[in-house]
This record gives structure tokens, C-alpha cells and sequence, in this order.
């Protein structure tokens, strides 16, 4: 009934800091594993991670294209993560099924 099993995801993002990508990357592993995934997910560790690229860009801002120019950073980067998922296979639940349609008293008692 319980499982678990390692699982690589590749994610792709970016952002004005280091830690705001890998933030984005790892808030979303629960989302995409849910979407890949029908079991009932209980525990999401992450393994590994291997950045496949990364790039640093640096733009110069202005204010009116004149004054006030300022240097801003975007961060872009590709990443490969592994985690290790534990999941209940709802699947292999057997459920009983009672079958509890109101009588008409029931019904009548009822209102």
C-alpha cells in the first residue's frame, strides 16, 4: 500500500535572485509530481540536484531612457532535481460498500 521511489524532474526558471529561482524551482515540485502522480502523495524528499545551466544577465536601467541608471541582475537557470517520493496507492484500498437508501418513513421522519 505504501511506496516510495525517486523520481528527476526538470525545471527551468528564472528570477532577480539566486534564491527567488530556486525557490520558484522547489515550490513547484509537489504541483508537478501531483499532476504526473494519481496516488495520494505523503512525503516529497529532495535527493539531488544538478544545475544544467545557469546564466547571469546584467541590464542597465534608466529612468526616462536618461537618468538615474541603475545595474539589475536576472538569474536564469536549468535544473535537474531529485527526489524521493513516498505515496499510499489508493488503488489497492478495498472499500466497503453499504448500500444506506432512506426507507419512506425515513424520508417522512425526516422533515
Amino acid at each position: 500500500m505504501y511506496k516510495e521511489f525517486d523520481r528527476t524532474l526538470r525545471f527551468e526558471e528564472k528570477g532577480e535572485t539566486i534564491e527567488e529561482v530556486f525557490n520558484k524551482m522547489f515550490s513547484q515540485i509537489r504541483n508537478k509530481l501531483s499532476y504526473e502522480i494519481k496516488d495520494l502523495i505523503i512525503r516529497i524528499e529532495p535527493k539531488d540536484i544538478e544545475v544544467v545551466e545557469a546564466k547571469k544577465v546584467v541590464f542597465t536601467e534608466r529612468f526616462l531612457g536618461l537618468f538615474f541608471p541603475r545595474k539589475r541582475n536576472l538569474y536564469k537557470v536549468k535544473a535537474m532535481i531529485t527526489v524521493r517520493v513516498g505515496v499510499i496507492e489508493i488503488s489497492q484500498i478495498k472499500f466497503e460498500e453499504i448500500d444506506d437508501t432512506p426507507t419512506l418513513l425515513k424520508q417522512f421522519l425526516k422533515i
